[in-house]
């Protein structure tokens, strides 16, 4: 029973670095201008976050194609980074009509 206790907290603890990614790509999309709603989001975990310890994120949008906005993010700890993620969402309906009217 122990060891599904453990693989429990451990998905959890994946949830939650995903959802951070989820709305680091999305503030940094609203920042350089691109809002969007996330469409895919693709996490790729290379060393274990540790828990209680200070984390650092950057997110910054890669490039606009059309309705396609690519954003990109990093999680480091002490220096190491963690985790990166890339999340294409898609380009919301009223902010392209709201610069084609300008």
């Amino acid at each position: 029973m122990a060891s599904r206790k453990g693989a429990a907290a451990a998905k959890a603890v994946l949830g939650w670095l995903e959802k951070t990614f989820d709305e680091l790509l999305g503030m940094a999309n609203m920042a350089s201008g691109h809002p969007g709603m996330t469409g895919t989001l693709k996490v790729r975990y290379l060393k274990p976050t540790p828990l209680h310890t200070r984390v650092e994120l950057e997110g910054w949008t890669d490039r606009v194609e059309g309705r396609r906005i690519v954003s990109k993010g990093t999680m480091t700890v002490n220096g190491e980074r963690t985790a990166e993620a890339e999340g294409p969402p898609a380009q919301l309906g009223w902010h392209r009509r709201a610069h084609a009217h300008r």
